[in-house]
């Protein structure tokens, strides 16, 4: 800081040498000074001291200094970053007038930087002597800068020169001590000790090092104790000034500042650094930066104290992530009155004079004007200006920046893509500055920062300057893209360039200050002056977080570009900060950017809008999805959108979803971007792809032809084969649309999408050359740009595939980019924004427009090609790709499989001799396996690429079994049992008998049935019509109101194919991912498209999926009768489908008579009004009693009938003569008087049979209406009523008309005249019972459901299980009990009779009896069978049960054995050979007795054999996937199976021999824990329900943090792989040219590892125990608490956890104490029981809120230093409305503190409580499990949830 010899560097120092006697006296220190000698005057530092400003604290350490150095010894002077201490020492030099070389020590250092370096000259290699050898032979003093940062195995080297003055060098040359050299000289003359390569060392050789403090918060190497003890140690203290001190210092220097500025300023930092605030754990204070505060106080007297104190010391980005500090700093300003700037000072440029290389500005600040001189370019070589749009806000920035430019390096931290490298060239554009851009990457060296080896024509080794150097020399602005990507001590190396602007460089050059290099008479050679007008700006993005105060920590960024800004790099700039554009500031831009300045375009302006509200949003997930919304990507979209003026939606929206990959970012942060884009108009629309899209006949306008026509290299284009499809012509045809606009494009997704093809495809098409590059995790930045060769002992450079694409203009097509280091893909995302790049060689790439450069020979200057393009390919983000992220600089395009209809047209073209079905079914099993891979329950993704293989091997090889070709994919997972047992279920649901034996067929047995058919006559009589009272007829009344109801598409309805084992008339079944407290309420089906349609309630909701397809269409009814239902009444819901409209259907529901029409396209609903239009007297008469009728709501009376042969709804009113028919064929309805009044209604084929309300008797009616007359009516004079009718069909005019009943199979109208009916009857041989109703409601209760298939003569039907004739079932493998009902099929053509169980699916067993009873009951309400049925045309039949168990049957004798055949066909395997893989081939194959074997202290896996115990795939001990052993043993290892033939071929005495030693040991470890037989029943019982979501969870715990377990190459070794930047090092011999992989532990000073916390709040209250029966809450919170013990273990070094419960008693009751889990099962099986028993004898209510504040308190209070990230998991049953409790209250409390994440889970549910409580919480913190097996899923989510942030 006392460098005050020069104000300003650009002012010449008025500086007197006053010490020119031989003596020089410090203090009371005195020692004689030589005069330098020409040879040394350049090493002799410079203007570093000046009396007058010259403290005397500072005086005391030069006395120090000269003590030590009379003594001899080596001094370390220890201290806070900055440059005082460095000052000091080279103040004491140049007093002294000695000589120094300078080492700036980094993690690079090595032996040969401090000793010797080898260089070939004259093609011999050389030995040339670097600093610490230079040093002692001539005397110098060797100053070692940053002991702290050099590897502890290369400064030992110094260690014997320190002690002894001696060092072996590497030429055989040894260094003697001055003494002994002397002493030798008396006995030898000095030619013998030449021979002996003796050398002396100098007596005035001194080495003085600087170390910094070894504190926490400065990184940095402990010092070796052997080092440390050969150093006498000075420490400068945190503050080298006393306060007073300091004052006076800054007061002499700038006296035309206000005393209170400079003691504010002071305060400040001494406030600050103060050691009571060390629990705040602020950065140090750079004191050393106080000076230029000071001088732009002087610069600009009315400048605001906070102006000045945050460009040194930037508190907004240094504690953006802690307020609790931020907050300090801002307590400090109000203790010392400093006012805070209320609005942004106004800062204005009014005008640049630029005279050589300087520029006056007249500036103005606050409406005071000023003049300051500013360093500045040489105006004779004019600087293009860039097109620059400018906003007030930048011209204040750019105010901002040119003030900091007078006294200073500058740093400009911003978010990535918020404009950083513009502004940049616009600020140098205003000061006619070139700029030399130098990218910054992690791996670059301190020294490849200044000087890259190369070697000339002749083999010569030389050193060639980076831009860095040629920038200071020529006095250009230097550009530091990207200095947070920097390790620091690379960064810090370049501490003596910004703060005295003085370097030594590798090759023995040195860079002077230009007024130090003035001052001496005759500079050396190796002296270069640097310019005046050189300037530094660094850009970096903040710091996401550190050991300031943020607790926060990141797993995809290196701890050093977490805590870049740190006390050291404070010292270095003068730091602004750019932030992203607000709204009006960002219009502004995109508006000019797309020269739309004066029209208001709708789509831009919803993009702005919505994009700004993504940014201002306080959830987190939104937030993370804002950063990939920059201003860069916000043009992006814009150019897209520029001419879509009106229906812009659908395009926006794919904009958004692309350019934020959103199909890739965890599932919480994708939700709550989804749902902001539904909120915000941009929903998502069903458009199916258009299958005629052809991108090719787009008009390319004029570069078309230039691209084709400016290349020569026709081999480079690429040629591939290339199957058209919808999806992928659809993302060409996007692609080609951001080719045309210029962009670089980035392809990513999953491997074996055909990313590749997809390009190739695309360029072979255009004709364009392409220049392949594969990146791998061993890419360097080199590689990539530059291959070098050696040929003659020299190194030859050869452009890269890159280059050469820049050089002529091809399409570089990079792929796997994901996997290359960030470095490397920083290098791609820098040549994309500024369009340079310095390679190895020296020769720099510089964008086609850059004017002429002079300063640079044109041999080394490489002009991007106007054509050039990269197109970037990557896999997806995320887990198990692991990849790393680009950025925002490409158009991106997120590939993902093709959709099922996109995937099968192109499988189609694969295998054309394929039968769709097959290739349906095959695209299906992989849909289903990439989710299970997205959900994280398998870890591989199958892909496209896996799929066309196996669609390859089948066309080709058609006669192989689809069983055996699919093992070319799955083999693999043979030796995962967890895998493979699901691979298996999954392959069987979809027919694939994959692992199968013993396929059986069970067909139904037919029985003979006498039929005998009987003809009757029923006479009729017609009614007079006059005694008809008819309204005229009017078109069916809508409700206007109508609305849309949500469509969400449900991915799987599990579909199962029942024929894969066995064959039986079972084709498919399905079931619908209903909750406990959903209910079937109908079924339809649709014949045109096969569709199946199925009517839910609680909520309503109508299910609409294709049969044989796994996908189904939801649409949420409930909002239909929400006005409508009666709180009191349960409501009926019906669905019917009209004859011919399959386009709409009528859902109603019976008890409030209220119906309504679906639309199953769009989702669009209206209700049906039931007045009529027409006011005519007796219309209103009809309708007011009608009304009134049905305005009570009584089941009772309101009634009504569908029709489905001619589709006529009749409403009617029990016991009265008033009906309303809605026809929805012809769209009319009308009401009628009767002459008699009704009590029933039934469907009689086109008919209807009414039947009258008599005391004692009633009558039967034939009803028919037309409309263009009056409703005819017949009296049938038969006793209709008590034969049960039940399902009809057929028309009454054409004698097709049928109908079933209790007496009939079926009977046939087969002739009418006026007065009789002739009818055919079946009769049956049993009658069926109407049990619990009339017989008149047989039909309306569905206690008998026929369906007759004419062409086959076949008849099926479903009625009560107890009224099946048992005469005609036979006995099943399976209990009587499990079987729900039967199908009873009468074949009329062969008199046959059959019977087919319909089983109760196996999962109902894991209800509890009284949910059971509750649907099937529900079920028997509506069907006396207990499930609902409807046929297709072709005869197959679908059932529903009570729990939405689907079943699609196959009946028709014929068809049956077609497929019988089929299958038997695909039954047959491709070989009869064994595939089987034996394992104990090789070896000992027999076993001996079972034991528990050896036990491997080291536990690594074993493999086969039987010696050890725990071991996999071996014989006779204790261990997993092998034979013979006694119990199963798991020690965490892979498991390989031994195949099951092997197993199956196991003695019988030796199993019985394990069956005995298992069961020893097993009784002996229950014993051990005091476990019984029966608890440890009882513990299996539940943890085998949940074993295979353990596994799931450990599985993805595990995958958490892979990807840091990545080993990382070491440099600088002896031994390993030649590293590629040392080549030179290697021809000319040096050592540590090597490199290799290896685990690299944490950098010093980086935050250590830590646990995440986790607290889990379970629910005790009493409603867990009292509606266990109900949905099973407490059972499956048990199965939660169980899954988290169970996956957690093992795992204590990532997750610390507690459990803690709540109820109506308390609200934090201690289940799991933190660091104690249980550790047994008896412990375990205790907490659960614990639960329970809480549970039955707590008292009523709820205290989830307090239990949650408790938790978030709880954790929140835990030190920062202990723990990663916070979790707060809650486990509610949602029943919020009984105890009052609010959502919203619920929601904020969630939110309540951004430390701690949480989340709610809710495993109950009333009805629609937990759905109702999710909607009303913040976007994904709630979720509903009211299955055990989807907790896994929530919590990967929730875990997943940060890993953008």
């Amino acid at each position: 800081m006392f460098v005050i010899s020069k104000k300003l560097a650009c002012f010449r120092p008025t500086f007197i040498r006053t010490v020119t006697t031989d003596v020089l006296r410090i203090g009371s220190v005195m020692r004689p000074v030589t005069p330098s000698n020409d040879n040394n005057q350049s090493l002799i530092p410079i203007l570093y001291y000046e009396k007058n400003f010259f403290p005397l604290s500072f005086i005391r350490h030069l006395e120090w200094l000269m003590k030590k150095d009379k003594l001899g010894q080596d001094a370390l002077f220890v201290g806070p970053p900055g440059p005082t201490r460095r000052h000091l020492i080279l103040a004491y030099l140049e007093l002294t007038r000695k000589p120094y070389q300078y080492l700036q020590l980094t993690r690079d250092t090595t032996d040969s930087d401090i000793k010797q370096r080898r260089e070939i000259q004259n093609k011999t290699a050389l030995f040339i002597n670097q600093a610490a050898v230079n040093a002692a032979i001539h005397g110098h003093t060797l100053v070692l800068d940053g002991l702290e940062k050099a590897e502890r195995n290369v400064l030992p080297i110094l260690n014997n020169l320190l002690e002894n003055r001696e060092m072996n060098l590497d030429n055989g040359q040894f260094l003697v001590s001055t003494q002994r050299f002397d002493e030798l000289l008396k006995f030898y003359t000095k030619e013998q000790l030449d021979q002996l390569n003796f050398i002396r060392v100098h007596e005035d050789f001194r080495v003085i090092a600087l170390t910094l403090p070894p504190l926490a918060e400065y990184r940095g190497h402990s010092l070796d104790p052997p080092l440390r003890s050969r150093f006498q140690l000075r420490d400068i203290s945190n503050v080298p000034l006393t306060f007073t001190e300091h004052t006076n210092l800054l007061r002499t220097l700038h006296p035309n500042v206000e005393g209170y500025f400079i003691e504010n300023l002071l305060s400040l930092a001494s406030l600050i650094n103060s050691t009571d605030l060390e629990t705040l754990k602020l950065v140090h204070f750079p004191f050393d930066r106080l000076n230029l505060s000071v001088h732009l106080a002087e610069l600009i007297p009315n400048i605001n104290l906070i102006d000045c104190f945050h460009r040194i010391y930037p508190y907004d980005i240094l504690y953006k992530n802690s307020k609790e500090s931020k907050q300090a700093i801002q307590h400090m300003f109000k203790q010392l009155a400093i006012q805070e700037q209320v609005e942004k000072s106004s800062k204005k440029i009014l005008n640049i004079n630029r005279q050589e290389t300087k520029a006056i500005v007249d500036y103005e600040i606050n409406g005071k004007k000023y003049q300051i001189t500013v360093p500045a370019h040489d105006t004779s070589l004019p600087i293009t200006s860039p097109t620059f749009i400018s906003t007030s806000y930048h011209d204040q920035l750019l105010s901002d920046l040119i003030l900091s430019h007078t006294i200073g390096d500058i740093c400009l931290v911003g978010p990535k893509g918020c404009g950083k490298s513009l502004i940049i060239d616009q600020f140098a554009s205003l000061l006619n500055y070139p700029i030399e851009y130098f990218v910054l990457y992690k791996d670059l060296s301190a020294r490849e920062l200044l000087q890259q080896r190369i070697t000339n024509e002749n083999g010569d080794t030389l050193w060639q300057n980076t831009p860095l150097v040629q920038a200071a020399i020529h006095g250009r602005l230097l550009v530091l893209d990207g200095i947070h990507r920097l390790n620091n001590d690379t960064l810090v190396s370049l501490q003596r360039l910004i703060q005295d602007r003085e370097l030594f460089l590798p090759d023995g050059t040195r860079l002077l200050r230009h007024d130090r290099y003035d001052h001496l008479e005759n500079p050396s050679k190796s002296i270069r002056r640097i310019h005046p007008s050189f300037r530094i700006i660094a850009l970096a993005e903040p710091p996401l977080s550190s050991n300031i105060g943020s607790s926060e920590s990141s797993s995809i960024k290196s701890s050093s570009e977490q805590n870049w800004l740190n006390a050291e790099t404070l010292n270095l700039f003068l730091y602004h900060q750019i932030r992203s554009l607000n709204l009006t500031e960002e219009r502004q831009i995109v508006y000019s950017y797309l020269s739309s300045s004066n029209k208001s375009i709708p789509a831009i302006e919803h993009l702005l809008q919505f994009v700004h509200e993504l940014r201002n949003s306080s959830e987190t997930q939104l937030k993370t999805v804002a950063q990939s919304l920059s201003t860069r990507n916000v043009l992006r979209i814009a150019k897209h959108l520029k001419f879509n003026t009106s229906n812009y939606h659908i395009q926006l929206r794919d904009q958004l979803i692309r350019q934020t990959s959103a199909p890739f970012l965890p599932r919480l942060v994708q939700d709550a971007f989804y749902e902001a884009l539904n909120k915000s108009g941009l929903e998502v629309n069903e458009q199916t792809i258009s299958l005629n899209i052809n991108w090719k006949e787009s008009i390319m306008n004029n570069n078309k032809n230039s691209l084709k026509s400016s290349f020569e290299h026709a081999a480079k284009v690429p040629f591939t084969i290339f199957y058209e499809n919808p999806i992928h012509s659809e993302i060409i045809q996007q692609m080609h649309e951001s080719f045309l606009l210029g962009e670089h494009l980035l392809l990513i997704g999953p491997q074996g999408v055909a990313k590749n093809r997809i390009v190739d495809h695309y360029l072979q098409t255009l004709k364009l050359p392409r220049e392949y590059i594969q990146l791998h995790r061993d890419t360097t930045v080199q590689s990539l740009t530059i291959q070098a060769s050696i040929i003659n002992g020299r190194i030859i450079y050869e452009d890269s595939p890159l280059i050469k694409a820049i050089k002529e203009g091809s399409i570089a097509v990079i792929d796997e980019a994901d996997k290359a280091p960030t470095n490397v893909t920083g290098i791609l995302k820098s040549l994309i924004e500024s369009g340079s790049m310095f390679l190895s060689d020296g020769r720099r790439v510089y964008p086609k427009d850059t004017g002429n450069i002079t300063t640079i020979p044109s041999n080394m200057i490489i002009r991007t090609h106007p054509n050039f393009r990269m197109i970037v390919l990557a896999n997806r983000p995320g887990f198990p790709f692991l990849g790393n992220d680009l950025g925002d600089h490409f158009s991106t395009f997120p590939i993902l499989n093709p959709p099922r209809e996109s995937e099968i047209i192109l499988l189609q073209n694969f295998g054309p001799n394929i039968e769709r079905k097959k290739l349906e079914q095959l695209v299906d099993v992989f849909t289903e396996l990439r989710q299970l891979s997205i959900d994280g329950i398998i870890s591989y993704p199958y892909s496209l690429r896996e799929l066309v293989s196996i669609v390859k091997h089948l066309n080709m090889f058609p006669n192989d079994s689809l069983a055996d070709v699919i093992r070319n994919v799955f083999d693999l997972d043979n030796y995962n049992t967890d895998i493979i047992d699901r691979l298996r279920s999954i392959l069987h649901r979809y027919g694939i008998p994959f692992h199968t034996e013993n396929r059986t067929v069970n067909l139904a047995i037919n029985h003979p049935l006498k039929l005998i058919s009987k003809q009757e006559t029923w006479p009729i009589m017609m009614i007079d019509d006059g005694n008809i009272e008819q309204s005229s007829s009017s078109s069916i009344i809508l409700n206007e109101k109508s609305n849309k109801s949500s469509i969400k598409i449900i991915q799987s309805i599990n579909r199962t194919d029942l024929r894969t084992q066995n064959f039986s008339e079972l084709i498919y079944k399905y079931r619908l991912p209903l909750d406990e407290t959903s209910y079937v309420h109908d079924l339809k089906v649709l014949n045109e498209n096969k569709s199946v349609l199925i009517l839910t309630g609680n909520p309503l909701s109508l299910w609409i999926f294709k049969l044989g397809e796994n996908q189904a269409k939801k649409i949420d009814l409930h909002s239909i009768f929400i006005d409508s239902t009666n709180r009191f009444t349960t409501p009926n819901y019906q669905l019917h489908v009209i004859p011919g409209n399959e386009q709409q259907v009528i859902v109603g529901d019976l008890t409030s008579q209220t119906w309504a029409l679906v639309d199953l396209d769009t989702g669009r609903n209206a209700l049906i009004q039931s007045t009529i239009s027409s006011p005519s007297p007796l219309t209103q008469a009809i309708t007011r009693k009608f009304n009134e009728m049905l305005s009570q709501r009584n089941t009772s009376i309101s009634r009504s009938s569908f029709n489905p042969t001619n589709g006529q709804l009749l409403q009617y009113i029990h016991n009265y003569n008033s009906i309303h028919i809605i026809d929805f064929i012809k769209n009319i309805s009308q009401q009628i008087k009767l002459p008699f009044s009704i009590r029933h209604v039934i469907p009689f084929g086109d008919q209807w049979i009414l039947t009258d309300y008599v005391q004692q008797s009633s009558s039967s009616y034939l009803f028919n209406i037309n409309n263009e007359q009056k409703p005819n009516i017949s009296m049938i004079q038969h006793n209709l009523d008590t034969i049960g009718l039940a399902n009809s069909g057929g028309y009454f005019n054409d004698n097709s008309l049928w109908f079933s009943s209790s007496y009939d199979y079926l009977g046939k109208i087969i002739s009418n005249t006026n007065n009789n009916l002739i009818v055919e009857r079946f009769k049956r041989t049993k009658i069926i019972s109407s049990g619990d109703v009339s017989p008149q409601e047989m039909y309306e209760k569905r206690r008998l459901q026929t369906f007759i298939n004419k062409q086959h003569s076949l008849i099926a039907s479903f009625y009560a299980k107890n009224e099946i004739d048992k005469k005609f079932t036979i006995k099943h493998d399976f209990p009587d009990s499990s079987i729900l009902t039967y199908m009873e099929l009468i074949d009329l053509k062969n008199h046959f009779i059959t019977y087919i169980p319909i089983q109760r699916p196996q999962q109902q067993q894991q209800y509890s009896r009284s949910t059971t009873s509750q649907h099937e009951w529900h079920m028997l309400i509506k069907s006396g069978s207990g499930i609902i049925a409807a046929q297709y045309n072709d005869g197959s039949l679908i059932t529903i049960d009570a729990h939405a168990n689907i079943h699609q049957w196959e009946i028709i004798p014929s068809h049956l054995q077609i497929s019988l055949d089929a299958w038997h066909k695909n039954t047959n395997q491709s070989g009869t050979h064994s595939l089987d893989i034996e394992y104990l081939k090789n070896g000992k194959t027999d076993l001996s007795s079972p034991k528990h074997g050896k036990v491997d202290p080291a536990n690594n896996p074993h493999v086969g054999g039987n010696q050890w115990a725990g071991g996999s795939g071996g014989r006779d001990t204790a261990g997993l996937g092998g034979i013979g052993g006694p119990y199963r043993l798991d020690s965490g290892h892979q498991v390989y199976q031994v195949p099951d033939d092997v197993k199956a071929a196991v003695p019988e005495h030796i199993r019985k021999a394990a069956r005995e030693l298992g069961q020893k040991v097993f009784k002996e470890r229950l014993k051990e824990i005091e476990m019984s037989e029966y608890e440890h029943d009882v513990y299996e019982g539940y943890l085998k329900k949940i074993s295979s979501e353990i596994k799931m969870l450990r599985s993805i715990i595990e995958s958490l943090e892979a990807k840091s377990h990545d080993r990382q190459w070491v440099r600088h070794r002896t031994t390993g792989d030649w590293d590629e930047r040392k080549l030179i090092e290697g021809i000319i011999g040096e050592k540590s040219i090597y490199k290799y992989r290896a685990d690299v532990p944490p950098e010093p000073g980086s935050p250590q590892t830590k646990a995440k916390r986790l607290r889990l709040v379970v629910d005790l209250s009493a409603s867990m125990y009292r509606f266990n029966g109900v949905d099973n809450r407490l059972e499956r919170q048990c199965e939660c608490v169980l899954m988290f013990l169970e996956s957690l273990a093992g795992f204590e070094h990532k997750f610390v956890y507690d459990i803690v419960g709540h109820s109506g008693d308390e609200h934090s009751i201690e289940l799991v104490r933190k660091h104690q889990p249980p550790k047994n099962n008896k412990e375990r099986l205790k907490l659960l029981k614990l639960m329970h028993t809480h549970t039955m004898f707590c008292s009523s209510g709820d205290n989830t809120l307090p239990a949650l504040k408790t938790a978030i308190d709880a954790l929140q209070a835990e030190p920062d230093d202990t723990v990663d990230e916070r979790f707060v998991i809650v486990i509610s049953d949602a029943n919020f409305d009984r105890y009052g409790l609010s959502p919203k209250v619920f929601g904020k409390m969630l939110q309540s503190n951004e430390n701690v994440q949480c989340f709610a889970m809710f495993i109950g549910s009333l009805g629609q409580q937990a759905i109702h409580l999710q909607q009303n919480l913040p976007s994904g913190k709630g979720f509903v499990c009211l299955e055990t097996s989807q907790i896994p899923k929530v919590l990967k989510t929730i875990f997943t949830s940060d890993v953008l942030h």
